[in-house]
């Protein structure tokens, strides 16, 4: 078992970052994925071979230009915003029965 530890959440800054398993029986996949369970951000690395290689990946940081740590979280943050509005967007009502 591997001890990577997780950086928090570049979008949020949560620390409440976790692995997770998951099975999609339909195509006869497997394969992991890290969760923030704050933001509900979902990251997944295609190219990760195992969990070490998904938590370097995921630890991984750029700066945006010459901005500060600050700036970049704030920029992340607009980012993540966003996405959530375009897939809030696309939900389908749904209508109890």
């Amino acid at each position: 078992m591997n001890d990577t530890k997780l950086k928090p959440c570049p979008f949020c800054g949560s620390d409440d970052v976790h692995f997770r398993i998951y099975r999609n029986e339909k195509y006869e996949e497997v394969g992991a994925q890290i969760e923030c369970y704050d933001c509900l951000t979902i990251f997944v690395q295609a190219e990760a071979t195992n969990r070490d290689e998904l938590a370097q990946a995921w630890n991984r940081r750029n700066k945006i230009d010459n901005t500060s740590e600050h700036e970049t979280k704030v920029e992340c943050r607009k980012v993540s915003n966003e996405l959530n509005r375009i897939n809030f967007e696309n939900l389908e009502e749904v209508t109890e029965i």
